[in-house]
């Protein structure tokens, strides 16, 4: 009986570090993201009707945010411009991609983030000018494919 229990006992012990502890997947400006690839923070977001020579379509303005992103993988991570999107409803039309590389501190379209790498910069977004709250996504397509939300404020 007193084996028993002692199995019985360990089992729990064993199992219970995986029971109900889910793992992050929403998070605020200012939280550390990790990815399977490496770890981002939404640094902050910003809003303008003008970014360098790109104006967006009447009735649209432009959410900028910006990010720190810190490479944890052991060797470079290939990154683009649709690695992150930002979506602001349910449906397909509601979010966008960032716009075209501009220059000044916005990321490149394309990248390679490398081992031990902390690169800044930002991504702008054309969105509806009623727009007043979005989710900046990134969806891991490897792994476990986790999705990553980061609630984000477009002031007016």
């Amino acid at each position: 009986m007193k084996k028993r229990f002692l199995a019985v006992l360990l089992l729990a012990v064993l199992l219970l570090p995986g029971c109900g502890k889910e793992k992050q997947t929403t998070f605020q400006v200012g939280d550390k993201v990790e990815t399977y690839w490496f770890q981002f923070t939404v640094d902050q977001v910003k809003t303008t009707d003008r970014w360098m020579d790109y104006q967006p379509q009447e009735g649209d303005r432009l959410a900028v945010c910006y990010l720190t992103l810190d490479s944890t993988f052991s060797e470079a991570v290939p990154m683009n411009w649709a690695d992150f999107v930002l979506r602001w409803g349910d449906g397909e039309e509601d979010g966008t991609c960032p716009i075209e590389y501009q220059g000044q501190e916005q990321l490149p379209d394309e990248y390679d983030l490398v081992k031990g790498e902390e690169r800044t910069g930002c991504l702008v977004f054309e969105v509806p000018r009623g727009v007043t709250q979005a989710k900046l996504v990134f969806q891991e397509l490897f792994n476990e494919g986790d999705t990553y939300y980061v609630d984000v404020d477009l002031p007016i």
